[in-house]
């Protein structure tokens, strides 16, 4: 039997919270909230897997009932809530489930473990349904809550948690982790700078499909910072992709022109182009517009204001 375990660039965050445990000072709940690509989610369900091991370890044993149970998604002291197949969102229905089965009493006797991922896809009044077991949770249970967007979450969730967060790892780090997933070191730094230093995102365009997109978008961008291709056209051609990818690429190509910029002693034609301040601006906007990729937003108007001012001129 396997357990599921912390990536290597999670083990600070993993060691402090197994010492909150030892202490007896583990929070009831945790908003473990960062971009994308990092694993956040399989840190919660390794996290709820430990929680639950008969074993007691600083990590599941991967063979105990609870293990075995965990494994073959049958556990019953652990709940995992996620929107519907046919759903964006998470319904104030499964949340009052979810409250129901953490007032039960535990099957092994320890304790009781619900994971909500995306926590950011609960509605209003989901969200609203959960504040009450925030505040005072049932017996031993813990909730983790996972979100690439923890803004979006009201802020009276949030108050509630204790907040873990997630950022790219060293490049050393990532890169080694990549090698051991079969990518040869040169491959892995290029998808590195391309998936702004997220390995799960990496490993993802290690493919020669997403691989083409990322590289078509990084390319758009550089040649609209060089005069080289109209904002307006590139907008409307993107347009048609899936645009939190598009925007996921574009945060992932100008981190790489910034840190470029920062310690290059010769940074590439865009980057010195721009300069830090204006790529500094870039991050904002497309953090800013990250928050309305689910909503009605016109994605080629969205993806025109964002590209206008990487122009010459602007």
């Amino acid at each position: 039997m396997t357990s599921v375990a912390p990536f290597p660039w999670q083990e600070d965050a993993w060691r402090q919270l197994l010492r909150a445990r030892a202490e007896d000072r583990l929070p009831h709940a945790l908003l473990l909230h960062g971009r994308t690509g990092l694993g956040k989610g399989q840190f919660a369900r390794a996290l709820a897997q430990t929680l639950i091991c008969a074993e007691g370890g600083d990590t599941a044993c991967g063979h105990c009932n609870p293990c075995r149970q965990f494994a073959a998604g049958t556990a019953p002291d652990f709940f995992l809530v996620e929107p519907p197949e046919d759903k964006k969102t998470i319904g104030v229905d499964q949340i009052r489930e979810l409250i129901e089965l953490l007032a039960l009493t535990s099957h092994g006797g320890g304790r009781r473990v619900a994971v909500i991922d995306p926590a950011d896809a609960m509605n209003a009044n989901a969200a609203n349904s959960l504040l009450k077991t925030l505040e005072e949770p049932p017996g031993s249970s813990m909730l983790l809550l996972v979100s690439a967007r923890p803004a979006r979450l009201p802020a009276t969730v949030r108050s509630r948690c204790r907040h873990v967060r997630f950022a790219p790892p060293a490049e050393s780090v990532a890169v080694q982790w990549l090698a051991a997933q079969g990518v040869e070191s040169d491959t892995a730094q290029k998808l590195l700078d391309l998936a702004g230093r997220r390995p799960l995102t990496a490993l993802d365009l290690n493919d020669e499909a997403n691989l083409a997109r990322s590289t078509e978008i990084s390319a758009g961008a550089r040649d609209i910072v060089l005069g080289k291709r109209n904002p307006v056209a590139i907008a409307e051609a993107w347009a048609k992709e899936p645009l939190g990818e598009v925007l996921e690429l574009l945060i992932g190509w100008t981190g790489s022109l910034l840190r470029s910029c920062l310690a290059a002693a010769e940074p590439e034609p865009a980057a010195a182009r721009l300069g830090p301040h204006r790529l500094l601006a870039m991050l904002d906007r497309l953090y800013e517009a990250e928050k309305l990729r689910d909503t009605s937003v016109n994605p080629q108007l969205l993806l025109e204001s964002l590209l206008a001012p990487l122009a010459p001129g602007r």
